[in-house]
């Protein structure tokens, strides 16, 4: 009887620790896993609505990821199209400058958890400088701000301005533009902002190029112009040219992105290019067009020239030819512009 006994007990701690294990292997996800996507883009003060991407992944199924600074939950989703792998954009809001240590967290069905601490930077506003300004009101040319003077090529014109009755904004000639001696300037850094209004011509060609800062050789500094249905921004960096906008591949093979606000042939146009150590913005009437990473510092070596109307002299690239439309208000800025500091600028 004691060895029936035996044997009965030997057979359920048997079955007990089969069940056990069996359970421990369904709840086992080996593949439960966070990510931060954007980490490498952060760049935000604290003026900034901060955003940071999460990536969850799980085996078993999804329950929850979340964003926490400290106990405080920043943000969190709970609801899954695919239970296995799911990427949310948690909009955090503005916060205070300083270093913020922030935990993203993935939990399973089974409650088990995989988290990822990361250090998320926010750097105090400053009060955006305007270093280069030309209005053309009353048919001035130079630079009100820096006191930079307008060397005339060929015969630009002028015509009412975006302001109305009593402004007057350049208007585009073939062969004709602007240029200023940047050479000496203080401004060409890793962080700048370049606003102006465009009006285009009835009879445009498909590329104009609209303001340029480039090296008479070499892929150096930035060119702005219009491209068929849009606005693009060519960079040259220490690592070769980048783009801004526009749309398909470049002569040259590099990619380029494709912004959905086409420019207003019947009114202006507010535009904005943001440059910042890690990150490119072209805002289209206040509104966020398109965005790229900046990967290289850019290349200011050799870019002695600001062209206002035209790419000329320096910039020959992929048969960009001179505005015929109407510039307005081409600002500088030493910093780079918020969203909210891109808003309030657009207000005429």
């Amino acid at each position: 009887m004691n060895k029936i006994n035996c044997f009965i007990q030997f057979v359920a701690v048997c079955l007990m620790g089969a069940i056990v294990m069996g359970c421990s292997r369904q709840q086992s996800d080996p593949f439960l896993k966070t990510s931060v996507l954007n980490k490498a883009d952060f760049d935000f003060n604290n003026h900034d609505e901060v955003s940071v991407d999460l990536r969850g992944e799980s085996v078993s199924g999804l329950k929850a990821i979340k964003i926490l600074e400290g106990k405080k939950v920043l943000g969190q989703r709970r609801h899954f199209m695919n239970p296995h792998i799911a990427e949310f954009t948690f909009d955090i809001g503005k916060l205070p400058a300083g270093e913020h240590h922030l935990l993203g967290l993935t939990e399973n069905i089974h409650g088990q958890v995989d988290s990822l601490s990361f250090d998320l930077p926010v750097c105090e506003y400053k009060k955006p400088k305007l270093v280069f300004h030309v209005d053309f009101d009353h048919h001035q040319v130079n630079d009100i701000k820096g006191f930079l003077k307008a060397k005339i090529k060929g015969r630009p014109q002028f015509t009412r301005g975006v302001k109305g009755l009593h402004s007057s904004a350049y208007r585009g000639n073939i062969r004709s533009y602007l240029t200023y001696d940047i050479s000496s300037v203080n401004w060409k850094g890793s962080r700048l902002s370049i606003s102006f209004w465009y009006k285009c011509a009835a009879k445009a060609t498909n590329r104009e190029a609209i303001l340029s800062m480039w090296a008479s050789k070499g892929l150096q500094g930035i060119t702005l112009m219009r491209r068929e249905n849009g606005y693009t921004a060519n960079i040259g960096t220490v690592a070769g040219d980048t783009w801004c906008g526009a749309s398909a591949q470049t002569p040259s093979g590099g990619s380029e992105i494709i912004h959905d606000m086409p420019f207003s042939k019947n009114g202006w146009d507010h535009v904005v290019l943001t440059v910042s150590p890690k990150m490119l913005k072209l805002y289209v009437n206040g509104v966020l067009a398109v965005q790229n990473d900046l990967h290289h510092k850019i290349d200011w070596r050799n870019v002695n020239t600001l062209s206002i109307g035209s790419g000329l002299p320096n910039y020959k690239r992929f048969n960009y030819q001179t505005a015929t439309g109407s510039i307005d208000h081409v600002k500088i800025f030493n910093s780079t512009l918020s969203a909210e500091d891109v808003r309030n600028i657009t207000k005429i």
